[in-house]
This record gives C-alpha cells, sequence and structure tokens, in this order.
C-alpha cells in the first residue's frame, strides 16, 4: 500500500470541465487512461482558465468507469463539439496526496477508496472525484504530486 497521510477537507467551488471522456474496463485502466491522456494532448487546444488539468471519474458501474481527461473553462460555449463536458458540483472534498510516479496512482486510489476512507469514516457523496494536475507533476518524467479529490458528505 502506498504512504498516504490523511487528507485536508476542502470545499470546492464549481467546474466546468472541458475534455476527452471515454469509458474503460477496469482490467484495462492502467493501459488505456494514458493511452487517453496522449490522445487529449495531441487533439484539444482548450481555452483554460489555468495550466491545471483534471482527471475526472464521470461514472461507474460493474464493468468499468468513465473518465475524462479535461481543463476548467470559463464557459460550455467555447468548447470544441466533439469535446466532453462536465459540470464538478461546488462540494465538500477530502483530498489526499498521491507522490511519485503516475503508474503507482491506482494503488493510490485503491488504498484511498478501500482502506483509508473507511479508516477515517468519510462517507462518499457520489459525485465526481477527480485527480488535479498543477505545477508540482511533471507530466515528461511522471513523476511529482498529484491531488486526488473525494467527494464527502
Amino acid at each position: 500500500m502506498p504512504v498516504i497521510a490523511e487528507p485536508r477537507i476542502e470545499y470546492g467551488n464549481e467546474m466546468l470541465l472541458v475534455g476527452l471522456r471515454q469509458i474503460h474496463a477496469f482490467a484495462n485502466l492502467s493501459t488505456d487512461i494514458p493511452k487517453q491522456w496522449v490522445a487529449f494532448k495531441t487533439e484539444f487546444e482548450l481555452a483554460r482558465k489555468s495550466v491545471v488539468t483534471y482527471g475526472a471519474i464521470c461514472g461507474v458501474s460493474p464493468e468499468g468507469m468513465e473518465y475524462m481527461c479535461g481543463v476548467e473553462v470559463p464557459a460550455f460555449d467555447t468548447a470544441p463539439a466533439k469535446a466532453g463536458k462536465l459540470i464538478v458540483p461546488k462540494q465538500k472534498y477530502a483530498v489526499f496526496i498521491h507522490e511519485g510516479h503516475i503508474t503507482e496512482i491506482g494503488a493510490s486510489w485503491d488504498a484511498i477508496l478501500h482502506q483509508l476512507m473507511p479508516a477515517l469514516k468519510l462517507e462518499d457523496a457520489h459525485t465526481s472525484s477527480f485527480e488535479r494536475y498543477d505545477q508540482r507533476y511533471d507530466a515528461r518524467s511522471g513523476n511529482g504530486i498529484v491531488e486526488i479529490w473525494c467527494p464527502i458528505k
């Protein structure tokens, strides 16, 4: 299990995210999501609000999940027609830190969802969870800090 510190609690504002949405089987997440990020970076030039990018979980089923690589935009009307859209509501979050190589983020998610959240008695609010990639993460090397925002009640 990765070493993950107790989360900080944040109150996030509503965000409008635009990007590439795709559905993935759980068994293929570790190979398919990196491919999705490559496609996102080559296909989308977006009028973004900041340099931060997001990896958002849009929906989950027994077979897999819908994931979105995106950026925050001021309004949806500037987004390309082919772009996926997601409204992340104003919400209370437990914010965990993944530090290290991006290939280990699945283990961090697993530890957060199946061990840390239950141990800390944090109840999922069932809105979109997301990864927040800012200047502390180096996309070229795959190393750095990624914040994992989990909505809580």
